[in-house]
């Protein structure tokens, strides 16, 4: 899910927008996010940003007035090309990695690795 500080460049409050991810489990905290804390009217969301020909598929078909994308694997020659052509506009998402509740940090459980691997 996302966490404080990350989400949307750009201001997309009251917008319709369509969000492309390669996250599929965290989907749905990262709309309400979206949804709560930007003010986004999400009318999709994709996980398909990693396989093209679905991606593909799903770009002929969505209708939104902005498309919110990660920066990473098809974003932009396939998302912000198709939105070009289509006149939407693109707002690239700071998306961060967040560890679950109840879950170990994951900066601390990286940095502890590191300094095990550096130790041996």
């Amino acid at each position: 899910m996302p966490g404080q500080g990350d989400g949307p460049v750009s201001d997309i409050s009251g917008r319709r927008v369509a969000f492309f991810t390669t996250a599929s489990a965290a989907v749905p905290g990262m709309v309400e996010h979206l949804t709560t804390s930007y003010g986004a009217r999400a009318v999709h969301a994709s996980t398909a940003l990693a396989n093209r020909g679905r991606l593909g598929a799903e770009l002929r078909e969505v209708d939104a007035e902005v498309f919110l994308v990660e920066l990473k694997a098809a974003a932009i020659d396939m998302v912000a090309e198709h939105a070009e052509r289509r006149g939407v506009r693109v707002v690239l998402c700071d998306t961060q990695v967040v560890s679950l509740p109840g879950e170990p940090c994951l900066d601390q459980a990286l940095l502890a690795l590191g300094q095990e691997a550096v130790a041996s």
